[in-house]
């Protein structure tokens, strides 16, 4: 296994399994995108429980001017910040797979997305923005710019446990 000398793992707050809690199903979303063109650093999903997973971007300084993104997972049952929800259809409160995207270059290691998968093979892709402290989302339903971090085809994917 390759040694890292900087890793940045996943924060998360009042959560003990990401996978069962977002296994629970998703039946909607929001965002604090405000204008066409601004970015958002805030994403909630809508759990099929109606209870709400906050995710946000973390700018990690990895030396001078480099640096890399990862994402913090806030749970709570309810969430008065939220706006109002985007529902989804049916087939999101089906989820089969959730994986961690995670970028492994020189020598750093930083979990920078999940992939969603529902039943029927579609995917939700929630990575870093290009813009420090900014969320993508990519996902059919979306109609959101797509500039992650990173180029999707550089993230490893590792199962989430």
């Amino acid at each position: 296994m390759k040694k890292f000398v900087s890793k940045f793992e996943f924060q998360y707050v009042n959560i003990d399994s990401l996978r069962n809690l977002i296994l629970k199903g998703i039946i909607g979303y929001s965002t604090d995108k405000k204008e066409l063109l601004q970015d958002f650093s805030t994403l909630w999903l809508k759990l099929k429980d109606e209870s709400v997973l906050k995710i946000q971007s973390k700018t990690n300084d990895i030396d001078g001017w480099n640096e890399t993104g990862s994402l913090v997972f806030n749970y709570a049952i309810k969430d008065d910040d939220m706006p109002s929800a985007i529902m989804l259809s049916s087939e999101w409160m089906s989820i089969s797979n959730v994986n961690i995207l995670t970028i492994e270059e020189c020598d750093v290691y930083s979990e920078c997305g999940i992939r969603i998968s529902n039943l029927i093979g579609n995917t939700i892709d929630v990575v870093c923005g290009a813009f420090p402290f900014s969320v993508q989302l990519q996902a059919a339903f979306s109609n959101f710019t797509f500039e992650p971090e990173y180029d999707l085809h550089c993230y490893k994917i590792k199962k989430c446990e």
